[in-house]
Formats: structure tokens, sequence, C-alpha cells
């Protein structure tokens, strides 16, 4: 049995996460919920572990990683303090724009959609969005789009404790 709670409220995923629990009986359960919920601080990890949760996250940073960990490391040497998230964040964008600057010259932007990378907090999968179609007189939609948008998403699970990247 699947469940997706939308609320990033306390509260509310506290109660609904017991509430399934007196009820699950010998099911398996799985929740899924939002990337808030790995901040929450007054709800059991057990509940996360025996519902199952899962939530959406842009970022995932795998401490087994090598190159995180020479990354943190190298970070810790030169700053005297362990890398925030943004720190992550702009070393990868920095990285990945600069490679496509070089690749591409000043004309990267019309390349991002069929470069993507992997860096160390996400992946860059940049594709064209359009929010409003634009019609031409013919009633054709036009080629045209608003922006640029990664839309990677990582899926992570609860399991052993820990926010982990499901497979």
């Amino acid at each position: 049995t699947a469940f997706i709670i939308a609320s990033s409220s306390q509260s509310f995923v506290y109660a609904m996460l017991r509430n399934i629990d007196l009820e699950k009986e010998d099911r398996s359960i799985v929740v899924y919920g939002q990337p808030r919920w790995k901040d929450f601080t007054q709800i059991s990890y057990q509940y996360y572990e025996t519902m199952n949760v899962h939530i959406s996250s842009e970022a995932y940073l795998n401490p087994d990683d090598f190159n995180t960990q020479t990354f943190k490391e190298e970070f810790y040497n030169k700053y005297g303090m362990p890398p925030t998230t943004e720190a992550f964040k702009g070393y990868d964008s920095v990285l990945y724009f600069g490679r496509m600057l070089k690749e591409f010259g000043t004309g990267f932007r019309s390349k991002l959609d069929v470069n993507p990378k992997e860096g160390l907090h996400t992946r860059f999968d940049i594709q064209r969005t359009v929010t409003q179609p634009k019609i031409g007189a013919e009633g054709d939609a036009l080629n045209q789009f608003d922006q640029y948008m990664n839309k990677h998403l990582n899926i992570l699970e609860f399991s052993g404790y820990q926010f982990r990247k499901a497979d």
C-alpha cells in the first residue's frame, strides 16, 4: 500500500504516520512525502523506518562517494571548516557552466538541454520548459520556450535510519 502525503506540517505528518502505523497490520507500506521531512525533529525515525518513507530531493550527497569525500577534505584543508550544502552546489554549478562555456563558447545556452552531467550534489539534466505555449497565426504551436530548468529529481528512501538514494 502506498500513501502520498503532500503536507509539510510536522504535526500533520506525525498524526498521519501514527494512524497509518496503527492500521497497517501486516501490509507492506510505502509513504511518499516532502523534502522538508528530513528536517523534522519531533517525529521518531522509527516511523520513517517502519513506514518505508520516501521523499524527493533536488540534491543528494553520497557520503561514501570518493569524490564527495575528497571535496570535503580539500575544502576543510583550505577553509578550516566542513563544506555546506551551498558549497557543493556552487562547486558543481561553476564546474558545469564553466565546462559548457569552454566546450561551446558564449553560445553554450543553446546546448544546455543536450549535455547532461553528473555533479557531486545533483545531476544536471537541463531541459527547455514552456509555461504558456505560443500559438502562431495558423494555430500551430511555435517552437519557443520560456526558460531552462533542471528536471532531475532524486528519490530518497529512509533506510538504516538515514535517507539514501533509492535504486
